[in-house]
């Protein structure tokens, strides 16, 4: 199976669970907003999502203009997130911050479109 069908799935169950779990459990997302504005656990959490950005980015990096090309900027994201929380944790608290501001629904629904459009090219 081609790299980037799996990596397409991974994605796409990842976020469709991720969107159950936010949209069916209200404590959920309230559990994740408070561990967030916790700099020990942003960094932690910062080795982790830069460990699975570098991984991701190493095995695929193809620009091609088609539904490849989310999924290497999945990758990318990671990494790039992974690098935020390990250098600039308070600054990434406050933009946590910000983001805790949105409902709940909104948030969930995002994620479930994302998880739905990876699992829709696979």
């Amino acid at each position: 199976m081609d790299i980037s069908v799996v990596l397409a799935k991974f994605w796409g169950i990842y976020f469709l669970i991720f969107s159950l779990l936010i949209l069916a459990n209200k404590q959920f997302l309230a559990r994740m907003f408070l561990y967030s504005k916790n700099e020990r656990f942003l960094v932690l959490t910062g080795f982790i999502a830069f460990f699975i950005g570098l991984f991701h980015v190493v095995i695929h990096s193809v620009f091609e203009p088609d539904w490849r090309l989310m999924v290497t900027l999945m990758g990318y994201l990671f990494l790039i997130k992974g690098i935020l929380r390990i250098a600039f944790p308070l600054k990434v608290i406050a933009a946590i911050q910000r983001v805790e501001l949105i409902s709940q629904y909104y948030l969930g629904g995002i994620v479930l479109i994302i998880g739905l459009l990876f699992l829709y090219f696979v």
